[in-house]
């Protein structure tokens, strides 16, 4: 991720930065603010955010306007001049998840189509078969082995699962969607596609997107998550040790997950998920099924 807002730049723009050190605009301008809060939270008081923070109130003024698009007529993609943050007006729940879709693709295409293929274990045919690679698609299809069925499944089944929350969903992820081909047209047409397409030999840009993508990236933003849970689980707390002791603190990590005050004298009985090629499912039942995860009332965590 650029320190900034954006994560574009193309092909020439990526020339310049190589030769001349010349950066995109807005591709940088929120590092010297993060370094600056990295030695100034301690003692971070109120009055002193807006010195490390970028304001989130909606709205441009008008004399703070860099651009304005209007890429359909149901919604304004308006960017400040301080920082090119996009604030999406819609004048319908449509326009706006168009425009939302419209304006991350503005920002991170390239991002956007790495992840989708990661997502899918592709990231080897997409960006070529370097080891890091090699290594991250497979760590992806060991936990999502999600086939374009799998994925498009998922989509299918929101209205039956979910009703009319479930419809509206599917409504607006195809808006997403359109929003996101509307600037690779776009972008096609106008002849700025970001430049890593050129330098990938992907002078056509991206495939077109679809819904599935979105799943499959967030099929993976989801294995991340929980492969970070997992390696906390694994390694437990400092305070859990200094306070149970090293014996007892698999009873004390298996209650703080099912939700049940757990002391050393009763420990629950915890199921571990195996995942087999095929399925998802854990393989054993847990004789109590879990509640909600969540702390003692009483605990520090």
């Amino acid at each position: 991720m650029p320190p900034g807002q954006n994560g574009q730049a193309t092909f020439l723009e990526l020339l310049a930065f190589q030769t001349l050190g010349i950066r995109p605009p807005h591709s940088s301008d929120t590092k010297a603010v993060y370094e600056r809060l990295i030695w100034n939270y301690t003692g971070l008081t109120d009055d002193q955010i807006q010195r490390f923070f970028t304001d989130a109130s909606f709205g441009v003024p008008a004399d703070q306007v860099e651009s304005r698009t209007t890429p359909h007529p149901e919604v304004t993609i308006t960017r400040d001049r301080a920082r090119g943050i996009p604030h999406i007006a819609g004048s319908t729940r449509h326009g706006t998840m168009f425009g939302a879709g419209y304006a991350g693709a503005q920002d991170r295409l390239f991002l956007m189509d790495v992840l989708r293929n990661v997502g899918r274990g592709q990231l080897t045919p997409f960006a070529g078969g370097a080891a890091g690679n090699r290594e991250f698609e497979q760590q992806q299809w060991r936990a999502a082995p999600y086939t374009e069925a799998d994925l498009q499944s998922m989509i299918d089944r929101l209205d039956d699962d979910l009703g009319a929350q479930g419809a509206q969903l599917q409504r607006d992820l195809a808006a997403y969607v359109d929003g996101v081909n509307a600037y690779i047209g776009a972008a096609r047409a106008g002849l700025y596609l970001p430049g890593e397409y050129t330098a990938l030999g992907r002078l056509n840009g991206p495939d077109p997107w679809r819904a599935t993508d979105v799943v499959a990236t967030a099929s993976l933003v989801g294995g991340i998550s929980a492969a970070v849970a997992a390696a906390r689980w694994r390694r437990p707390s400092r305070w859990s040790r200094r306070r149970r002791g090293t014996a007892p603190t698999r009873a004390v990590w298996c209650g703080r997950r099912s939700g049940r005050r757990t002391t050393p004298r009763r420990r629950p009985r915890c199921t571990t998920a195996r995942r087999s090629r095929t399925s998802t499912r854990p393989r054993a039942r847990p004789a109590r099924p879990c509640r909600i995860a969540a702390p003692w009332p009483s605990s520090r965590w």
